[in-house]
């Protein structure tokens, strides 16, 4: 596949959609606003592709499986909304850090 990113006109007449699967394209982002879009998504497959930074508004969202593997991502998303989750891949995956950031201890000092 060589999909480069996500075409929003033919999602958003998905509503019903429990499951997509654009692993293995050239995908550099996703819509922010994707699972709102798909509002019960369960399934979100977006391994191998050339994401680097992770959007996501995960609020509300029922995803019980999300696949972001082999991709360089810049940092991970914050996951706590996702309480329905039970399957989370990040398999080969490098999260680059852009800033150095202070250890734990020498933030509260």
């Amino acid at each position: 596949n060589n999909l480069t990113q996500l075409p929003v006109n033919a999602i958003c007449n998905l509503p019903l959609l429990t499951e997509l699967d654009v692993s293995e394209n050239r995908l550099t982002e996703a819509p922010s606003n994707l699972l709102q879009l798909l509002p019960r998504l369960e399934i979100l497959n977006l391994e191998s592709n050339k994401l680097t930074v992770p959007s996501f508004d995960f609020r509300d969202a029922v995803l019980r499986s999300l696949l972001l593997g082999i991709n360089s991502l810049e940092y991970l998303p914050t996951l706590a909304p996702l309480s329905c989750l039970v399957e989370l891949s990040l398999c080969t995956i490098r999260v680059s850090q852009k800033d150095a950031r202070k250890p734990a201890r020498e933030a509260f000092d």
